[in-house]
């Protein structure tokens, strides 16, 4: 189990560098085209399924969970961890992009809520039975962390929260 977790890293290689990427866009943006993004591929490629029978083999267990963490979400928190150094060095993250803790923190910040509504909806039946509108709680999640990491002198579009952001969640 752990040789085979750790073989999707290869296989996963080419969607973790995206993950890493932010392209050109500011920081909320990039949050949220990222969130989405794990959001749509998380059902229909399987990648729910193997966080999920990964991380459930892999508890407490010497050899599964270290084969979890290298193959799987290392990679992924990895990812992210480059992706917010790029938005620090663009001065858009308030980050110091060689602070390997810091840096760390925030990527887990990011990552931790949304993989746990991702397994409450999906891998729990959320969905059934406690619905979780998806886009409203991305756009919750990336506001909040662009309020406590997103840097003032950011780009325009990467304001915490614009009147428009707040009257859509009274909406929802």
């Amino acid at each position: 189990m752990a040789e085979a977790l750790r073989t999707v890293r290869t296989s996963a290689a080419q969607y973790i560098a995206t993950v890493a990427e932010p392209g050109d866009l500011g920081l909320r943006e990039s949050l949220l085209g990222l969130g989405s993004r794990l959001a749509a591929v998380w059902v229909p490629t399987g990648v729910g399924q193997l966080f999920s029978a990964g991380m459930a083999a892999g508890l407490f267990d010497a050899v599964a969970g270290p084969g979890y963490l290298d193959g799987v979400l290392e990679p992924m928190v990895r990812a992210m961890e480059e992706r917010l150094r790029v938005h620090a060095h663009r001065g858009e993250a308030r980050l110091d992009p060689e602070d390997e803790l810091s840096v760390r923190t925030a990527a887990l910040a990011f990552l931790s809520p949304l993989l746990v509504a991702l397994l409450h909806q999906h891998g729990l039946s959320g969905t059934t039975c406690r619905p979780l509108p998806m886009q409203p709680f991305l756009e919750n999640l990336v506001d909040g962390f662009v309020a406590a990491y997103g840097h003032s002198e950011g780009r325009p579009q990467d304001s915490p929260l614009d009147k428009s952001d707040t009257d859509r969640r009274r909406k929802h």
